[in-house]
């Protein structure tokens, strides 16, 4: 049975610092795995159950079954969230063309972002406010990723604040004649209720993969679910741009959505058949026990596919990011209660 908490926490503090005690839960795969009883039950409480610990008693990690050695570490997650424009070309050689984001509800860092197309200069500002990104347009592969290039997603050296309702104003120069089918995307991560900041104490995890099989009539398809809390790192597929098939991402649990629409395939991961067949983000998702992401999307073709790369969390803790404390609460997650 999990001891992990679905809940995240108030978004109006910072880390602080963690605090001589902390909840500690060992997760029910430890032993099975084969790891080192060395943690399991501190202060003698049976495996599985919650007890507390002084930091400085607890130890480093030992040399577990299947991953390499590691210390405890806190981690810090984030709400992945894609936001799309659409450049409007229209197949005509060397045009000029003005487009926008689409605004959203919720303050979001922009942290990179992604290009169907290469052969064009940009230059980028907040609409309204009176500062571009650049002194002129910029070739587009210095601004943003392609799927078939080494870096699928352009990363950003520091992320860029978007207010609520903000969008991005593009200023496009087509290099040649693009096609209207052309389409843009921002990585970013939502600043949205108390979940934008997660933080996690993880003392033991294991690599771990998920899998969603778009090949299915029903246009609906779901990852297994885990009795752990995974931690969504990366994102894989094989289904390239030209495809035209959309999809979208949502956490059945908390309801939370990657995107306000389906978008194409190529914008969230790397391709399977392209030099760089995974993207990987700079925060992970945080995916409660027993939580399953849903994939909504356009069309089905026999093994067409996802892969998400996780970390599995078999022994950790949440942190409160006011106290440093574990809140005094049952923290097991609410499908196990």
């Amino acid at each position: 049975m999990s001891r992990w908490d679905d809940e995240g926490w108030r978004d109006d503090a910072g880390m602080g610092d963690i605090a001589p005690t902390l909840e500690y839960y060992e997760g029910p795969h430890s032993r099975e795995a084969g790891f080192s009883s060395r943690f399991a039950a501190p202060q003698g409480g049976p495996a599985g159950v919650k007890t507390r610990q002084k930091t400085s008693e607890i130890h480093q990690p030992h040399f577990g079954g299947i991953g390499p050695y590691r210390k405890p570490r806190v981690q810090v997650c984030g709400l992945p969230f894609w936001i799309p424009l659409n450049p409007g070309f229209t197949n005509t050689a060397n045009e000029n063309t003005t487009a926008y984001s689409r605004p959203v509800d919720f303050d979001t860092f922009i942290h990179g972002s992604w290009a169907s197309f290469s052969s064009a200069l940009v230059q980028l500002a907040v609409k309204g406010v009176s500062q571009d990104w650049s002194s002129e347009q910029v070739p587009i592969l210095s601004v943003a990723g392609n799927s078939d290039k080494v870096q699928p997603t352009r990363w950003l050296k520091y992320p860029t604040f978007l207010r609520a309702q903000d969008t991005i104003q593009a200023n496009f120069t087509a290099i040649g004649a693009l096609t209207s089918a052309q389409r843009w995307a921002f990585m970013t991560y939502a600043y949205q209720s108390k979940k934008h900041a997660r933080r996690l104490w993880i003392e033991d995890s294991m690599n771990y993969w998920l899998f969603l099989d778009l090949s299915n009539a029903a246009l609906q398809d779901f990852t297994a679910p885990i009795s752990d809390p995974l931690l969504i790192w990366g994102i894989s597929t094989n289904v390239a741009f030209g495809s035209g098939i959309t999809v979208q991402f949502t956490d059945e649990r908390s309801n939370f959505a990657w995107s306000a629409q389906q978008l194409n395939t190529a914008v969230f991961g790397g391709i399977e058949a392209q030099v760089q067949p995974i993207v990987y983000l700079p925060k992970p998702y945080y995916l409660a026990p027993r939580a399953r992401i849903r994939a909504d999307f356009s069309a089905a073709s026999a093994n067409n596919r996802f892969s998400l790369i996780c970390e599995r969390i078999l022994r950790g803790a949440e942190i409160d990011p006011l106290s440093g404390k574990p809140e005094p609460r049952d923290v097991r997650s609410r499908a196990t209660r």
